[in-house]
């Protein structure tokens, strides 16, 4: 910080997200699953009044800034009835109508998709309570579209403080709701 033309600095921690809470027949340890077929999903929407919103989401963009997000999940395999214009970030990728913007913010690329292991699924669970558009598996706002900021990387799942930076920057230009 002391160096001439420097403004700032600032030393970069690591911070892991964790959902591990099963033990899988090796005796090892494997993160939970959403689950197409999961019969509470509509019990925790009437518990949670969910189910008597009268705003879905519709022509909301919402960011999940987290482990990445399985895209491919059969928890957002909904049609979508609008499909509101995001700001020009300065990096990713259209994906689909429902993710229309996702970039891996920690490992530099276009790859959103969560890592295997421990962690990964979790970016997934987040985005299918926020945003799920599917017929067993359905978010408080399923018509919103989903921004995936990736911030944890693939190969250890840490998550540097310059990733989650980068992706709040990204933010300020995309401006999701």
């Amino acid at each position: 910080r002391a160096a001439s033309g420097v403004k700032g600095a600032f030393l970069e921690r690591e911070t892991r997200v964790s959902d591990v809470d099963e033990v899988d027949a090796e005796g090892g340890t494997q993160a939970p699953r959403l689950s197409t077929q999961h019969p509470d999903n509509l019990s925790a929407q009437i518990m949670m009044r969910a189910d008597q919103l009268t705003q879905k989401g519709e022509g909301k963009v919402v960011a999940v800034i987290d482990t990445g997000v399985e895209m491919t999940h059969p928890a957002f395999s909904g049609a979508m009835p609008s499909t509101p214009q995001l700001g020009e970030g300065k990096q990713g990728v259209y994906v689909s109508e429902k993710f229309p913007f996702a970039y891996d913010y920690a490992d530099g690329d276009n790859d959103a998709m969560p890592a295997k292991g421990s962690y990964g699924s979790h970016g997934t669970h987040v985005a299918g309570i926020t945003a799920g558009n599917a017929d067993q598996i359905v978010g408080v706002a399923p018509e919103a579209q989903i921004i995936v900021a990736k911030v944890s990387r693939s190969s250890d799942g840490e998550i540097p403080d310059s990733a989650l930076l980068a992706s709040l920057d990204d933010m300020v230009v995309l401006h999701p709701d």
